[in-house]
């Protein structure tokens, strides 16, 4: 049987209050990368995270990932790189790699 090759997906995808769209990206994705970034997009908080890491993938409440505080930026490696740059920083400029999922 022939060997499945992931996904890499194409381009940076901004997934704002729609958990439903997101959730089906990191399926397709799970190789991928999420930018963490605040509603209002900020300088002050571009969190890097692997596409499976509990703290981006899991959500007690309905719109807590996409909806409330929060909105996310996802794409290959290569790509998330300009997320930073889209919240006012420097490319690749993250505010912090979370540590649990080491992207």
């Amino acid at each position: 049987m022939p060997r499945t090759q992931r996904k890499e997906p194409a381009r940076v995808v901004e997934f704002d209050r729609d958990d439903d769209a997101y959730l089906t990206w990191l399926a397709m994705y799970p190789d991928g990368y999420v930018a963490n970034v605040r509603r209002k997009l900020s300088p002050d908080y571009v969190v890097l995270h692997r596409a499976g890491c509990r703290r981006v993938s899991r959500s007690d409440s309905p719109g807590e990932l996409t909806g409330q505080r929060y909105r996310k930026l996802c794409g290959s490696r290569q790509d998330i790189a300009a997320a930073p740059k889209r919240c006012g920083r420097n490319a690749g400029a993250f505010t912090a790699y979370y540590k649990i999922c080491k992207p």
